[in-house]
């Protein structure tokens, strides 16, 4: 019989990757590449943003973005956190979420009330003049998301709800996908993450 004939071998390719059928991968490299620009000029956006509202020099930088599960962006907020839920506005369906972390809150909270910005670790959920005092920053940030989107989606994102058990946070179902956005902020002696998400859909 005639040799059994070999396999072409696979020409290296950007296109070609590994494929999980359980969690398949839906952000091609290049839009990955174009969200990481959006999501800098954010970055540069909010460090103006912050560094005028604390009064001293903060540096924002992009830690990651990515495809994940809702359950798993649960999995990684701290318990309890501090989540502003939020309309994604314009006829569009669905909300995000932004977890500041707690850390940033109190230190936001005491930055703004004239202290130096010690947090001290507190592990309590925000009060609601403390929630109120953190939503004037958020709202703020919201503003400049829609601004550094307005070329891509007319986001207008408006707070809707609040949250400071990650269990409750219900905008998607856990195996929906999501992009989440973690941002590093480092101002003084203090860093900590932002941790933005929103539905991929």
């Amino acid at each position: 019989g005639a040799a059994p004939v070999a396999p072409a071998p696979i020409a290296a390719s950007s296109d070609v990757y590994l494929c999980d059928f359980r969690r398949p991968r839906r952000i091609p490299n290049e839009r990955l590449r174009s969200l990481e620009a959006i999501y800098s000029r954010f970055a540069v956006s909010l460090q103006v943003l912050l560094t005028s509202r604390l009064r001293e020099s903060t540096d924002v930088t992009i830690a990651s973005v990515e495809q994940a599960l809702f359950s798993e962006y649960i999995f990684s907020l701290a318990n309890p956190c501090a989540a502003f839920v939020f309309d994604l506005g314009a006829g569009l369906d669905g909300q995000g979420v932004l977890d500041v972390g707690n850390d940033f809150a109190y230190h936001l909270v005491d930055r703004l009330f004239g202290g130096p910005g010690e947090s001290g670790e507190v592990r309590r959920a925000l009060t609601t003049l403390e929630r109120m005092v953190v939503k004037s920053v958020v709202d703020r940030a919201f503003g400049l998301f829609a601004e550094v989107w307005k070329d891509h989606l007319p986001f207008q994102p408006v707070q809707s709800g609040f949250e400071s058990v990650p269990e409750a946070l219900q905008i998607a179902q856990r195996d929906d996908s999501v992009l989440v956005t973690n941002i590093e902020v480092r101002t003084g002696d203090f860093s900590g993450l932002l941790a933005l998400c929103i539905p991929l859909v």
